[in-house]
């Protein structure tokens, strides 16, 4: 799955407005703040999706089981 970027209005509006270095400086840390929070929750989905699919085999060994039984 690609996620692609969409600019939006605000992005017009940041585009359009003259910024000194402090609001740049600003802007960055920000986006950094972001891209460690977005790293992190992806890291923990990738965990639960871990845990889902050892479920997912651990199940699917049980109905096989249970089917030969039956």
């Amino acid at each position: 799955m690609t996620i692609q970027y969409q600019p939006d209005l605000f992005d017009d509006e940041w585009d359009k407005m003259a910024h000194t270095p402090d609001e740049y400086r600003r802007e960055i840390r920000q986006l950094r703040e972001s891209c460690y929070k977005y790293a992190k929750e992806l890291d923990e989905l990738r965990l639960v999706i871990g845990s889902l699919r050892t479920d997912l085999e651990t199940l699917s060994r049980e109905m096989e089981r249970m089917e030969r039984q039956s």
